[in-house]
């Protein structure tokens, strides 16, 4: 093989540029664009004025690239119930038109690079618009694209559209995203609404990634994807049948649901996915449900009950050293990605439960003596309690943060088969806490103080 020369080797670069990098790329991709350094450090920040007397303030912001725009923000009032985007817009003080091929949001705090203060999200939601149309010129919609519509009752996804971001609705002001009805247009080669679900569904992978309150979950999908259904405050019910295999993480985050019906096919509930849904009341698990991940059902308050099912080997559980609070998770929930570290339990701060049962036969987990909790079968610790739990004479450890954040009941008793109580087991005050005659020792920072400590038959407390 002959060297390659100078000459040759500029050649490859510059059509390399010219072809399909940088600079003169055909058929070019905005999300992969707007995070390459060799993009930005080419493109300009544009203002854009649209021609549309609806609009009583007709500036758009956002990126160019060739002869296309992308959208990043709408700093307008809209009037009108049904918004159109417009295919083409021509930058202030320019004869020069730019094709309208992408739609970009702002997602949490996080803007995309080089964008000025000015330009960033307007607070004020667009409520008069109920009726969102995409031209046929999009081809992709990004992260937060269509957050500040509030109101909005139908969206539209023309075929063109062949790139969809998911959440669509994520602003800096955590606004929620009510839309009554979502509809692909026929013959999308990557998307569809199939059965008139009222969802966005990615055809090759049977996965519904985008829904809304009315959605009906088709029996032909396998998955719902993450963020699918992220701040749906109107959303109150659903069942998920037994065709889908698997849910992603933050699928139900923040929305308004109330009760769920799991369906066999889910083998894992994963991280954080009905977090913060504080009006979820009702939750039904299926048997072949094998695992349920760490803040799954985190700050849902109102949770009354869980039974957990024989299949159920796994429940994340809290390991002492790391404390998250409400607005921390509140922020990890706009990383790009939804990883937080397995240490936190399933069903941390769940104060409204009433009932904690373990299916009988599981081969893990038990709740023996009808005691409202989750022992661990093989070395007779009590993982996880609730407010009416009560522990079982063959318990011989209470684990740290098993009675957590408003999980404590009022008098709890202690019995002499106890061997150990690790630090912070118990962290709210109590009425009264009795031990038991032959219990050898506490942990100092295993309880909170107690109004009342006291012992069946002695006077001393260990």
């Amino acid at each position: 093989m002959k060297t390659m020369t100078l000459r040759t080797r500029m050649l490859a670069i510059a059509s390399f540029f010219i072809a399909g990098g940088c600079f003169a790329q055909e058929n070019f991709s905005w999300k992969e664009l707007i995070n390459e350094t060799c993009f930005l450090d080419t493109a300009k920040f544009r203002e854009v004025r649209s021609k549309d007397p609806m609009i009583s303030f007709p500036m758009y912001y956002g990126y160019v690239h060739n002869e296309e725009f992308l959208i990043v923000n709408i700093d307008s009032w809209v009037t009108s119930e049904t918004y159109e985007i417009p295919t083409h817009l021509t930058p202030k003080d320019s004869d020069k038109s730019y094709k309208v091929t992408g739609i970009y949001g702002a997602c949490g705090n996080k803007y995309p690079p080089n964008v000025p203060s000015y330009a960033q999200w307007n607070i004020s939601p667009l409520e008069k618009v109920q009726e969102l149309v995409i031209p046929s010129t999009v081809r992709e919609v990004l992260r937060g694209a269509f957050a500040r519509f509030t109101n909005l009752k139908t969206l539209r996804i023309p075929k063109t559209v062949t790139t969809i971001e998911t959440p669509m609705m994520i602003t800096s002001q955590h606004l929620d995203w009510n839309v009554d009805s979502i509809i692909v247009e026929k013959g999308n080669p990557v998307y569809d609404s199939r059965e008139n679900c009222n969802a966005i569904i990615h055809t090759q992978s049977n996965e519904l990634i985008a829904g809304c309150k009315n959605t009906t979950i088709p029996s032909s999908i396998e998955g719902i994807g993450p963020v699918a259904f992220y701040r749906i405050s109107n959303l109150k019910k659903v069942d998920i049948p037994d065709n889908v295999k698997r849910i992603g993480a933050l699928a139900f985050c923040n929305s308004g649901l109330e009760s769920v019906t799991i369906g066999s096919g889910v083998k894992r509930i994963p991280l954080r996915c009905f977090e913060d849904c504080d009006k979820l009341t009702d939750v039904v698990f299926s048997e072949g449900l094998d695992s349920i991940d760490a803040l799954a059902f985190f700050f849902c308050e109102n949770l009354k009950s869980a039974h957990i099912p024989r299949s159920t080997t796994y429940i994340a559980k809290y390991n002492s050293g790391f404390t998250l609070t409400k607005e921390d998770t509140l922020k990890l929930a706009y990383l790009d990605k939804f990883s937080t570290p397995d240490n936190h339990d399933a069903f941390l701060t769940c104060t409204g439960m009433t009932s904690f049962t373990v299916e009988e036969g599981n081969p893990i987990y038990d709740s023996r003596d009808g005691c409202n909790a989750r022992i661990e079968t093989k070395t007779n610790k009590l993982i996880k309690g609730i407010s009416t739990s009560t522990i079982p004479e063959s318990v011989k450890i209470i684990s740290a943060h098993a009675f957590l954040y408003g999980n404590t009941p009022k008098e709890i008793y202690l019995p002499d088969g106890l061997e150990l109580v690790e630090d912070d087991a118990i962290w709210n005050r109590m009425d009264k806490l009795r031990i038991g005659p032959y219990l050898k020792s506490i942990h100092y920072l295993a309880i909170e103080l107690a109004d009342t400590i006291y012992s069946d038959s002695r006077d001393a407390v260990p």
